[in-house]
């Protein structure tokens, strides 16, 4: 009786504990707002040719944007008003700051591809 139950117990803990465990492995969901930032900067590079410092300054405005639009607006409903005028001021701001970064001739060329 003690041998069939000691079996029991051990094929218990050993089923228990050789489950797969992954909680703390990360995925790269390309969904982070400094994932994003990247790829899009990737692509405004490509476009408007940015030096270094420009760069640097528009990584931090795009992550910026992104979560506050996140923070603020994304999930809720884009009728609602004040919803509405965040979304707009997020990108007004964010439209200075394109503004204030680059050269009048890379603004330019960002806007008519906007």
């Amino acid at each position: 009786m003690k041998r069939i139950f000691k079996l029991a117990l051990l094929t218990l803990v050993l089923g228990l504990f050789s489950q797969t465990m992954n909680g703390q492995t990360l995925t790269a969901s390309g969904d982070k707002p400094d994932e994003m930032a990247k790829a899009e900067l990737a692509q405004l590079d490509k476009e408007l040719n940015l030096s270094d410092e420009q760069e640097r300054t528009l990584f931090r405005a795009i992550v910026k944007r992104e979560v506050e639009y996140r923070k603020s607006v994304k999930g809720k409903d884009p009728n609602n008003p004040n919803v509405a005028h965040v979304a707009r001021k997020l990108e007004e701001n964010f439209n200075n700051s394109m503004k204030e970064t680059l050269t009048e001739k890379q603004y330019k060329k960002w806007l008519r591809k906007q």
